[in-house]
């Protein structure tokens, strides 16, 4: 039951998630016994210990609560990297005085029963359960109650009193999806970039969305500088995903194959490297290929991991993708926040800040030491939360704007999915449970629809025919 806990609380919390400073130091109450010592040449009994009081397992994500005298006991299922708990469930509890308690519990419907072993003279409480064998160290104190927060009801928010979404030029999003699109489809059939193939007898010049490869030698003061020479890059001339100085690689559009030519850009103010930061320099450049990003519709269908049969098909479903992943950030950065009520976003930041923690647990490192090598930190993971409310929000702002709206056959096929991936999941579920756990997720069934409409609505304006 232990191992069966610990397999469904991070199925669940990984499925539930939607890419520093500390958040703050766990305490896992957990103290091993000091190691006693004696003077040289006596004898002291072996000390024992008492079973009362609190046990922790890392390992099962458990915490067992014996009390003397008590016939009932607690069992908490801790969440993965905290020392805290989502549910506790009471067991009938019997011990036999020496070292066996038994405690049994309803699991569903289905009534379980434990054995725990208690070994006075080690201070440890062991249970074996099928093939699993579970230890269990004293624990300070009880587990905290886990924060959890319900998905947002934007639906009955009063968005206007909490945000304003400006003019959005939706027209100057269509080169930069269409680019994206190009290159997402090149990438999931050829693996990376750097696999594209050339152009063959390439003599156009480049362009933006062009995938090249070139040459460069950065100078400042006419002296090149440490690290800014290289041969063989590949890049992507566009807005989609472009990590480089801004000028970069707009400065090869225009130049051909084999062409040597220079590209003036200035380092941002804020640049790690405090001796090109604000400065104005030269690279050199010598422009070696263009990849050739097309695919035919004999490669699409080669391509098994989806289920289009040409490339017109592929670039509709991809270009659908790329508006979206654009659309949110041009929408966050257009919303104009007077203020978010905690509501809108607390949720988002404890799903964050709870997706590290379950990926420090499954990788064996304390989390803190993840954030560490991660840099991750409690203000980034806010403003990640903050700008998923903003987004949600002005999704109900722009569809109410534009009288968009759903229907509740809209709804109700939504609803049937929740229910359907719920029974796929859970072969023996009943459909009754399927609708418990649907209903769940009713604020985020409608977001999901509203934002349906929206984005629908907007790829009509980003490409009118």
């Amino acid at each position: 039951m232990i191992k069966r806990i610990l397999i469904f609380v991070l199925a669940i919390i990984m499925l539930s998630l939607a890419s520093c400073k500390v958040v703050e130091v766990i305490d896992h109450g957990t103290t091993l016994p000091e190691e006693e010592t004696t003077p040289e040449g006596t004898t002291e009994p072996q000390k024992e210990y008492s079973p009362w009081g609190f046990w922790y397992s890392a390992e099962g994500l458990s915490v067992i609560e014996l009390t003397e005298g008590a016939t009932t006991a607690t069992i908490y299922s801790t969440t993965p990297g905290y020392y805290e708990y989502e549910n506790s469930t009471t067991a009938d509890c019997t011990y036999d005085g020496n070292a066996t308690f038994t405690l049994s519990f309803l699991e569903g419907d289905v009534e379980e029963t434990l054995n725990f072993v208690f070994d006075k003279f080690a201070n440890t409480l062991t249970v074996k359960d099928g093939e699993y064998t579970t230890k269990f160290l004293p624990a300070q104190k009880a587990p905290a109650k886990h924060p959890k927060y319900p998905f947002p009801n934007y639906a009955d928010m009063d968005f206007a009193s909490i945000l304003t979404v400006g003019d959005i030029n939706y027209s100057s999003l269509a080169a930069t999806v269409l680019e994206g699109a190009r290159y997402e489809i090149a990438t999931a059939f050829y693996g990376d970039m750097r696999s594209f193939p050339k152009l063959e007898n390439a003599t156009r010049p480049a362009v933006s969305g062009d995938v090249v490869n070139i040459n460069y030698c950065g100078k400042l003061d006419g002296v090149a500088f440490s690290g800014g020479t290289a041969t063989g890059v590949v890049l992507f001339i566009s807005d989609y995903e472009n990590g480089y100085i801004p000028g970069f690689t707009d400065g090869i559009i225009g130049h051909t194959v084999g062409e040597t030519f220079d590209v003036p850009v200035t380092f941002p103010e804020e640049y790690h490297a405090p001796d090109l930061a604000g400065k104005a320099v030269i690279f050199t450049m010598t422009l070696n290929s263009i990849c050739d990003l097309s695919l035919t519709d004999a490669q699409v269908v080669e391509y098994t991991q989806n289920n289009h049969t040409t490339y017109d098909e592929w670039l509709v479903a991809a270009k659908a993708d790329v508006a979206k992943t654009l659309l949110r950030d041009t929408i966050v950065a257009a919303s104009a926040v007077i203020k978010l009520p905690e509501e809108s976003y607390l949720y988002f930041y404890q799903q964050i800040i709870d997706y590290y923690h379950v990926m420090a647990y499954y990788y064996g490192v304390d989390y803190e030491m993840l954030a560490l090598y991660y840099g991750l930190s409690e203000e980034a993971f806010m403003q990640q939360a903050l700008n998923e409310a903003t987004y949600n929000l002005a999704l109900y702002s722009l569809a109410n704007e534009n009288t968009l709206a759903w229907t509740e056959d809209d709804y109700t096929a939504k609803y049937e999915e929740y229910v359907a991936n719920y029974l796929e999941t859970y072969k023996e579920a009943t459909r009754e449970e399927a609708c418990k756990y649907a209903d769940e997720f009713v604020s985020k069934i409608k977001l999901e629809l509203t934002e349906e409409k929206v984005l629908a609505w907007a790829m009509m304006q980003i490409f009118p025919e």
